[in-house]
């Protein structure tokens, strides 16, 4: 689970009609939880973890400037741990994503990764650039994965207000939720523990 809450875990999923009911049991790993052991994440080599450092740097950073920081922090971290050019190109696809960056801040963005270039002496950062990667994914992708991770957290929010007030939460807000960016998806998560009411959620 990607969420900020560090209280909400959804566990179960159940659907009831007329006295009878199904319930889904199913375990849930939240991203929350493996950021307690950063240490661990940095030194493992599993490209997933990257994946998991980004998104939970992302939460936490609203900031340009230390979103800068922690994009740059990650990819030197990608490219000493060695792997393969197209895991790079995937890994370097996903980072510039979650962690985008307002345009004010691209010309510092490609200095520094002219250093990392310099660094690392990796050649294939040139095949990055050429694509264009360093300013954002393609458009296509980035708009299926920006769908995908919208989607992802309204479903969450979704459960959330509706776990907490009950009838309160009607089809407007769901299509609120629908379409609402990720950005703002997040920021309404934070607000639900200690909202009073579903309007607070939505102010």
């Amino acid at each position: 689970m990607a969420d900020p809450s560090p209280d909400f875990r959804a566990g179960i999923y159940a659907r009831g009609r007329w006295g009878c009911e199904v319930r889904f049991c199913f375990p849930t790993v939240k991203l929350l939880e493996l950021g307690r052991d950063w240490a661990s994440l940095e030194a493992s080599d599993n490209p997933f973890t990257l994946v998991v450092m980004a998104h939970l740097m992302a939460q936490k950073n609203r900031d340009g400037v230390k979103r800068l920081d922690a994009k740059l922090q990650l990819i030197r971290l990608m490219y000493r741990r060695g792997y393969s050019k197209d895991q790079v190109l995937t890994l370097f696809r996903v980072i510039d994503w979650l962690l985008h960056l307002p345009p004010e801040l691209a010309p510092a963005f490609e200095q520094a990764l002219s250093s990392i270039k310099e660094e690392q002496k990796v050649a294939y950062i040139t095949s990055i650039e050429r694509l264009g990667l360093e300013r954002g994914m393609e458009q296509g992708m980035e708009q299926g994965m920006e769908q995908g991770m919208q989607q992802g957290e309204a479903a969450v929010l979704k459960r959330q207000l509706q776990r907490k007030f009950g009838e309160k939460f009607t089809e407007i807000h769901c299509r609120r939720l629908n379409e609402a960016d990720i950005d703002t998806l997040l920021d309404w998560s934070e607000q639900v523990l200690g909202a009073q009411s579903i309007d607070e959620v939505f102010h």
